[in-house]
């Protein structure tokens, strides 16, 4: 149950439980959302068939293709109008029938003769009998201009008919077509409804996933924003409970489930400084040792470290002034050239102040020794330098 605390806190205390191991804080949480709203076609099997049939309709084919054919082949190869009378059937029928009527006629004017003569021919009998059989002849020749103009109309007639069945042929024929493109055309409506109808529901689908995709986004912001303030809630409390193990109070540190130790310190310290190890253990780089401590109260020391001059008062000031004008507090007595000092020295100064005005012995001693394992923490993971450690340590008598 500690451990689990513990990972609340972005740490791991470790296998004894008295380490302080940070753990990845830069991982992204997993966000679970419901999944997005996907599309889905009313019409697209209807569209599917339509277009299929629009492009594989059959080709238009005529019922009527094998007559119209026919026909304007033998209008456009018809024969030029010929007439022969001697072979007009008509003409044989009036022939024979102005023959023998003719016949008849000369035989009753040669029986009207002979009854006035006795019976005796005569050359005017045999002339009005002559004249009977003439008539009739000439009766007949007058039938060929009309046979041959009752062929000609029959010939342009039968032309017109056919000519007339053509037009009625290629009048079905045309029905049929305009059918088959009214056909394609109300497939082509339709399909045209269709993909309307289906764009229509697109652009509403679209806007229901535009929503989606708002409120997901909104929702992923507000679960970063709660993450956001409850790391910072975890980060605020870890350095309330190790601000107050400064002071010798262990309970915050205890509810976060570490131990407090020297090591957990050191561990701690070494975090906040990106370090894993002190330094001058080949781990983290540079050089560093105990403390030192001067038996001159009242003087300065001052040492070049890295090309950097550091002077520091060792020990009390001589004339009792406020720690906070001093060297560690900056303001005007800081000497002239002097590096500023660490943010953490400044920190572990302050702390020093507090600690010289605790009444309770017993909570005097401990402040006392969780101030020289800080020192010794900040000392080993670089973030002070010698002579500030030695200068801090001077200010509780050590």
């Amino acid at each position: 149950r500690v451990e689990a605390r513990r990972g609340g806190y972005n740490y791991s205390g470790g296998a004894a439980g008295n380490q302080y191991i940070k753990l990845n804080t830069n991982a992204a949480p997993s966000f679970s959302y419901e999944s997005a709203p996907e599309y889905t076609s009313r019409y697209q099997q209807q569209i599917d068939d339509l277009t299929n049939a629009l492009l594989n309709r059959p080709e238009y084919s005529s019922r009527y293709q094998g007559q119209i054919d026919d026909l304007t082949s033998q209008l456009l190869n018809r024969a030029e109008f010929d007439y022969d009378y001697t072979q007009d059937p008509r003409w044989q029928a009036y022939k024979k029938e102005y023959a023998r009527e003719g016949r008849r006629s000369c035989e009753d004017v040669m029986g009207q003769y002979a009854a006035m003569t006795g019976g005796m021919p005569s050359t005017a009998a045999m002339t009005a009998a002559q004249q009977a059989g003439n008539y009739y002849n000439a009766q007949m020749t007058d039938k060929i201009p009309e046979l041959y103009q009752l062929a000609y109309d029959m010939y342009l007639n039968d032309l017109g008919q056919r000519r007339n069945d053509l037009n009625m042929l290629l009048g079905l024929d045309s029905t049929d077509y305009d059918r088959y493109w009214n056909g394609v055309a109300q497939q082509r409506n339709d399909l045209n409804t269709l993909l309307g109808l289906d764009s229509t529901d697109y652009d509403k689908y679209l806007n229901v996933l535009n929503q989606y995709n708002q409120n997901r986004a909104f929702d992923y912001g507000a679960e970063q924003d709660a993450l956001t303030r409850q790391a910072q809630a975890r980060q605020e409390d870890l350095e309330r409970a190790i601000q107050a193990a400064n002071f010798g109070d262990y309970s915050g540190l205890e509810a976060l489930g570490i131990t407090p130790n020297p090591e957990a310190l050191l561990a701690m310290t070494l975090a906040g400084a990106g370090r894993t190890t002190p330094v001058g253990t080949g781990g983290g780089g540079g050089g560093g040792s105990a403390p030192k401590r001067s038996d001159d109260e009242g003087k300065s020391a001052a040492t070049v470290r890295g090309g950097t001059v550091y002077s520091a008062p060792i020990g009390p000031t001589a004339s009792g002034a406020p720690l906070d004008s001093t060297w560690l507090g900056g303001g005007a007595n800081q000497p002239a050239g002097a590096q500023d000092v660490s943010d953490k020295a400044k920190s572990l100064a302050n702390m020093a102040r507090t600690i010289q005005g605790t009444d309770d012995p017993g909570r005097y001693q401990r402040r006392l020794q969780s101030f020289r394992d800080q020192v010794q923490a900040a000392l080993s993971a670089g973030t002070i330098s010698e002579e500030e450690a030695a200068y801090l340590l001077d200010m509780i008598g050590y």
